[in-house]
């Protein structure tokens, strides 16, 4: 409910930004979706990529021939995986809450966030852009699976709020039809240490420093 609550007011502080965008040429209001390959880096785990999708909204504006901004709303379903049996150092990093307990499953990690991006454009030409800002992201929902068995109760292990910095291009190949690649690397640690029933952080309270790193390929319609 609380996430709810941060969505609904960054939503009305988006559309009120939007009466300010028309000092510049408007080039509307667009609908987008898209493949995700996602996972955290800067940790201690490595972590292998895996697949999502993303959709939502966005407005763009230019302010002049060769700049412009772009305000975006999306839901971004990503996350990552990781084989224990690959970490050398597993003993250090994590233990089991019970002796005799063999940490051997694939752990996979899925989240679902809102995604608030505010970015910065540069047309290169009138249909190619270079886009980069900052990107606030919202936790709406976090699962762990351990092999096929679905853990419960893991949000306390992840921060509500992420910060990203995104950068990428958009492709207008039509006046009405665009094609995006991005680039999204966090800036904090969203991961407080894994508290579940079966992985617990060592008893010296081991710091993550797991960050999210995104790649997305997405098309968008404008109207």
């Amino acid at each position: 409910m609380k996430q709810l609550k941060q969505l609904a007011l960054a939503a009305a502080l988006l559309l009120a930004a939007v009466p300010a965008m028309q000092a510049g040429e408007s080039l509307g209001a667009y609908l987008k979706a898209g493949f995700n390959m996602s996972n955290y880096v800067m940790g201690k785990m490595p972590h292998g990529m895996k697949p999502g999708f993303h959709f939502g909204a966005g407005y763009e504006y230019r302010l002049a021939p060769r700049w412009g901004m772009a305000m975006e709303m999306y839901m971004s379903f990503q996350g990552a995986k990781f084989d224990p049996k690959k970490i050398d150092n597993i003993d250090e990093v994590m233990v089991a809450d019970e002796p005799g307990v063999e940490l051997d499953r694939n752990v996979t990690l899925s989240a679902i966030y809102f995604e608030l991006p505010v970015l910065a454009k540069f047309y290169v030409t009138p249909r190619w852009s270079i886009d980069v800002g900052p990107q606030l992201g919202i936790a709406a929902q976090n699962h762990l699976k351990m092999g096929d068995e679905q853990v419960d109760k893991v949000g306390r292990s992840f921060e509500t709020w992420d910060l990203s910095a995104s950068a990428g291009v958009t492709w207008n190949a039509t006046p009405r039809l665009m094609v995006q690649a991005r680039y999204n690397l966090g800036l904090i640690k969203v991961m407080k240490g894994i508290d579940i029933d079966e992985y617990r952080p060592q008893a010296r309270n081991l710091n993550y420093d797991d960050r999210i790193q995104n790649l997305q390929l997405a098309v968008g319609y404008r109207f």
